[in-house]
């Protein structure tokens, strides 16, 4: 464990900003649809070593992978408890509702630049988590 007699250790708690490709594979994940477990894996890897690269860099002591492998704290608990099926949305098949759904609702500027952010990925990570325009990112043959 990091400590210090001389200073106040700095860390976060939290979800930190998923890059978009890795948010659409969770999705996949959480909506019960077909997935590359392996591009999830090296996506989720790449993902990870960026967010804590971007933490270091900002001067936190103590840095965390960012719950970037959960698409909501709500729905992981269905990963380590039996009973707990996934989520099916009935005819339409939606994707679950999160709080960030939700704030796309109201805020369709942010979900318009989101939308083009999946269309274009950039970054280390995003290279990983390529997503094929009008593809499914959920399976190597997209990739």
């Amino acid at each position: 464990m990091k400590i210090s007699t001389d200073r106040i250790l700095t860390t976060h708690v939290g979800s930190l900003p998923r890059p978009p490709g890795l948010l659409t594979i969770l999705e996949a994940r959480e909506t019960g649809r077909e997935f590359d477990h392996a591009a999830f894996d090296e996506c989720l890897a790449a993902s990870v070593d960026e967010v804590v690269k971007k933490q270091v860099a900002a001067g936190i002591d103590v840095v965390c992978d960012g719950e970037l492998g959960k698409i909501s704290y709500t729905f992981y608990v269905r990963h380590r408890l039996s009973g707990i099926t996934a989520f099916r949305g009935g005819d339409n098949d939606q994707p679950p509702q999160t709080a960030a759904h939700r704030d796309l609702l109201d805020h369709p500027d942010y979900a318009l630049r989101l939308a083009q952010a999946r269309a274009a990925p950039h970054g280390s990570a995003a290279r990983r988590c390529r997503v094929a325009p009008g593809r499914s990112p959920t399976t190597t043959a997209d990739r």
